[in-house]
């Protein structure tokens, strides 16, 4: 699947978003074999070996961050960002020696009162019935967020555990379901009701109703059965809050 995502630049363009999802969140491994399998069917992608690169780098590995530069321009030798980064490491300098470690004063630490804190619950806004809907996805295993978009790819609403770009993620999972939309539609097979995008860590679950698409970006193992039902659920009451 993640071979025929990169077949277009609209849906390569989902997985560069992941990418990048994953490396801002410093989950370099993700980021790594995402952009590494990705890379098999696109290997003139500009993005995959900039986003590999600082994932290395990001774990200390900066022999592998080389060696995927010079990958990169053996498949882009016109990439001038690749350049740059070559060029960069040239002129770096050996930093200097750290300074003799003072002598440390030992101290008695004073006793703090330490407040427990609770397990972490989904909170839920009590002034948008819309996102405290969606919010309630989160409370299944794996769930990492939720966007509701318009078929333009507005985006509506969003829930998720993890910060990330949700608008441009959106505009493309609508993007990717109006391409879909569209071709069963030319071959006449029915209209698009659910879909789902394997990727290499996880899952991206999209639902559709009344112009309406939800879009459940999930973990590897999370199954279809678990997320239907309450996809459903929550499209049939958000239709009605937006209605109302």
């Amino acid at each position: 699947m993640t071979d025929e995502l990169m077949s277009s630049p609209e849906s390569s363009s989902v997985i560069v978003s992941l990418a990048r999802l994953y490396l801002e969140n410093r989950m370099f491994d993700q980021a790594i074999e995402l952009c590494l399998s990705s890379l098999e069917s696109s290997p003139e992608s500009e993005e995959l070996y900039l986003i590999l690169y600082e994932a290395y780098m990001g774990k200390g590995e900066t022999g592998k961050a080389r060696e995927i530069v010079k990958k990169g321009l053996s498949h882009i030798p016109g990439s001038e960002r690749l350049k740059k980064l070559v060029e960069e490491k040239k002129e770096e300098v050996p930093a200097p020696p750290p300074p003799p470690p003072e002598e440390k004063v030992e101290e008695v630490p004073e006793k703090v009162a330490v407040e427990e804190v609770p397990p972490e619950k989904v909170e839920v806004e009590e002034g948008d019935p819309v996102l405290s809907v969606l919010k309630k996805f989160l409370s299944l295993k794996d769930i990492y967020g939720v966007l509701l978009v318009d078929e333009s790819g507005l985006l509506i609403s969003q829930a998720s555990r993890k910060e990330f770009d949700y608008e441009t993620t959106a505009a493309l999972i609508a993007s990717m379901y109006s391409e879909a939309k569209d071709a069963l539609e030319k071959l006449e097979l029915g209209g698009f009701e659910s879909g789902i995008v394997e990727l290499p860590r996880g899952k991206i679950f999209i639902f559709e109703e009344g112009g309406i698409i939800l879009s459940v970006l999930a973990g590897k193992n999370v199954m279809l059965g678990l997320v239907l039902a309450r996809a459903r659920s929550i499209l049939s009451q958000v239709k009605k809050i937006l209605e109302g």
